[in-house]
């Protein structure tokens, strides 16, 4: 009987009951009984459980305190900015008049160089030897202290953003609004 003039109940049921199938089946059920078998044999005979070491905190340590992660993170946020801006700059087709204040606009827009953390590890001690309403004063005026820089350099980049858009043309500017949008959309609500 060949296989399409098997109804699929049928054929299905052939499918799965054939030999190989079910040696696999088996090999799958069996297969968590026999680990845990061994494991047990092994902490009967007094033997370690294999474990699989995973990154050392020296190395965890070592790649954090050369910025590793970090910097590339960073790097692949430049790279980013870099590729917007280069598709921004291109659908608004810059005149040459244009150009100087386009240059102007991106250095004040240009991501953050990558700036120390706002607690060192030096802070952080002294913090915690403090009483717990000064350590809590400390922390938010170091937090205010941080948020008035962001303010200040988003101020900036207002500014740099006023007066580059005001050279453009209409139809740039709707171009600017709308890719601008998109990017702000994005920023707010990042994909999952």
């Amino acid at each position: 009987m060949k296989l399409n003039e098997l109804s699929p109940s049928s054929w299905l049921t052939k499918a799965v009951s054939g030999p190989l199938v079910v040696s696999l089946m088996v090999v799958g059920l069996l297969s968590p009984l026999g680990a845990l078998a061994q494991s047990n044999a092994e902490v009967s005979s007094g033997a370690a459980p294999m474990v699989t070491p995973g990154p050392s905190p020296e190395s965890r340590r070592e790649r954090l305190a050369g910025g590793g992660m970090t910097q590339k993170m960073h790097d692949r946020h430049a790279a980013q900015f870099e590729k917007k801006q280069t598709e921004l700059k291109k659908q608004l087709n810059l005149t040459p008049a244009q150009e100087p204040l386009w240059d102007s606009f991106i250095q004040s827009v240009h991501p953050m160089a990558l700036a120390k953390p706002p607690v060192d590890r030096a802070q952080m001690r002294e913090l915690t030897q403090l009483p717990a309403p000064q350590r809590a004063q400390k922390m938010m005026d170091l937090h205010e202290a941080r948020h008035e820089e962001m303010l200040s350099q988003m101020r900036t980049r207002l500014e740099a953003m006023k007066v580059f858009y005001a050279q453009l043309s209409t139809e740039q500017q709707k171009t600017f609004d709308q890719l601008t949008l998109q990017h702000h959309r994005q920023m707010m609500h990042p994909p999952l």
